[in-house]
């Protein structure tokens, strides 16, 4: 009926659908493609060219530092946001010392001297 052109067609479309390079496909480069576009944002641009105003409005620069902030129990020190982000450690200070507004970022320092940022909406009292 189709003959042996139409039945390579047939079992080519079957294997991509079933192996899932058609279905699914769509959805996994999206991820990858958010996950590349914030990669090269960090290694275009340093946190210290820019305005803490310009911080303070990179929703994904806070988002990766309140979602560390999260997971440390609201405190976070300088050295957890070079590990975590993967920044240098004057970078670290410029984006952390934007995000201090006193309400939702305070920068407290311990008995010990010991400089820290707490996070109160997120802290374990």
């Amino acid at each position: 009926m189709y003959g042996f052109e139409g039945l390579g067609f047939i079992f080519l479309f079957l294997f991509l659908v079933l192996s899932g390079s058609l279905a699914g496909g769509v959805e996994r480069h999206s991820w990858r493609r958010r996950r590349y576009l914030e990669r090269s944002w960090d290694d275009v641009t340093t946190v210290s060219e820019l305005s803490n105003e310009e911080i303070r409005e990179n929703g994904s620069l806070q988002a990766r530092v309140f979602r560390l902030a999260k997971r440390r129990r609201g405190r976070v020190t300088l050295s957890d946001v070079v590990i975590e982000m993967g920044i240098s450690l004057s970078d670290a200070e410029v984006l952390m010392n934007a995000l201090v507004d006193n309400m939702h970022v305070r920068m407290e320092v311990n008995d010990q001297g010991r400089i820290y940022y707490e996070f109160p909406e997120l802290t374990d009292e």
